[in-house]
């Protein structure tokens, strides 16, 4: 009984550990089935960490099986209740559907994390598709307060050059339009 013990636990120490970083770099390459793999892994090692739900999550989400996102974000909500990530995760599904509470789930997103970037984007997207531009531009200039967006309402007037000198873009050469050959997608 305690060589069976020896036995499995060195067995253990060989195989590689079920990482987020493994799981993510699958699901970069597009090896959805891998990925899948190694987040049941790491749900199965951890299940009280709501971040490895909420990024599975969007693994789902990313491969169109908004269903099995939902009960995962759902998941995360029962372990904490205003994870960030996973109000993000509902309400990208709830604008997929047109869902009038993606707007709510955004912004309960950006009250748990105020820096949650996404979020804010979603924001002005959903403005935008509500064809609401100056609360899009809004929404956009608070996720990137630095460069504020002008609407095209407001006139344009380029930075001072000072004693700078203007550089050109270098050229391209292209072929002529008759050369070049068909458009073609897989």
């Amino acid at each position: 009984m305690i060589r069976l013990s020896a036995i499995a636990l060195l067995l253990a120490s060989l195989l590689p550990a079920q990482t987020l970083e493994q799981a993510e770099a699958f699901w970069k390459a597009r090896r959805f089935q891998e990925a899948n793999d190694v987040f049941r892994a790491l749900v199965a090692q951890h299940p009280d960490n709501p971040d490895y739900k909420v990024r599975w999550g969007r693994l789902y989400l990313d491969h169109s099986q908004p269903d099995i996102a939902v009960d995962l974000f759902n998941e995360a909500l029962e372990l904490k209740k205003d994870h960030a990530g996973a109000l993000l995760g509902l309400a990208l599904v709830a604008a997929e559907d047109f869902e009038s509470v993606a707007a709510g789930l955004a912004h309960k997103a950006l009250a748990s994390d105020p820096k949650l970037a996404e979020a804010q984007e979603l924001l002005a997207s959903l403005a935008l598709e509500d064809n609401d531009t100056a609360k899009a531009v809004e929404e956009a200039n608070r996720r990137w307060p630095w460069t504020p967006i002008r609407s095209r309402a407001e006139p344009f007037s380029p930075p001072s050059t000072g004693s700078r000198t203007k550089r050109t873009p270098p050229s391209t050469p292209t072929r002529p339009a008759a050369t070049r050959p068909p458009a073609t997608f897989s």
